[in-house]
């Protein structure tokens, strides 16, 4: 079968052949999976600093676990106001607004005084998370084809996740050498 009869409409597919040709023909996928492998890898970096940095401001091991659960509330508490804005203002608007607002809870980790503003800035990212999640599963459910959607999700959760299993190794050497706040410093850039 020719790939004009493949087509069903005499139209050649898009996009040609060699690297060039499959860049174009998932490029939705590599503009769902770089960032959602980046995001997660950054998420990683942190890890193994959060816990250490709440000791370093005087938390017991129960307030370090706050820092896990911080995130956590912030992405909670911004789930429904984030589908109204999706709705409101847009997904592309939402899709930048995520990795923002990530970028500056991090950076503001880098000036923390006080163990309660760690708290309040990984709250921050984790609306910043749950800001970008809502946005690109939107994006996935508007424009994704109905028989690749299922794909394009799973594939972005487990790039997703890969990036958080490498990040804590990369975290955990940069708080090392450079200090308990590195970490936080490449998750911002």
């Amino acid at each position: 079968m020719s790939q004009e009869q493949a087509t069903g409409d005499g139209e050649k597919p898009a996009g040609g052949s060699g690297i060039r040709g499959w860049i174009g023909r998932n490029e939705a996928l590599l503009s769902l999976f770089g960032p959602a492998f980046l995001l997660g890898l950054g998420r990683g970096f942190t890890a193994p600093a959060l816990p250490l940095l709440a000791l370093d401001f005087g938390a017991s091991a129960a307030g370090a676990g706050l820092t896990v659960f911080a995130p956590m509330l912030g992405g909670v508490l911004f789930t429904l106001p984030t589908g109204y804005l999706i709705d409101r203002i847009g997904r592309r608007k939402m899709l930048i607004a995520g990795p923002v607002i990530t970028a500056l809870s991090a950076f503001l980790m880098l000036r923390a005084t006080s163990f309660n503003e760690i708290l309040i800035y990984l709250a921050i990212g984790g609306i910043a998370q749950q800001v970008w999640q809502m946005s690109r599963l939107a994006a996935i459910a508007d424009a994704g084809a109905q028989d690749q959607r299922g794909r394009m999700i799973t594939g972005m959760s487990g790039v997703n996740r890969a990036g958080i299993m490498i990040g804590p190794i990369a975290g955990g050497i940069a708080g090392e050498l450079f200090g308990l706040r590195a970490p936080f410093l490449m998750y911002g850039i």
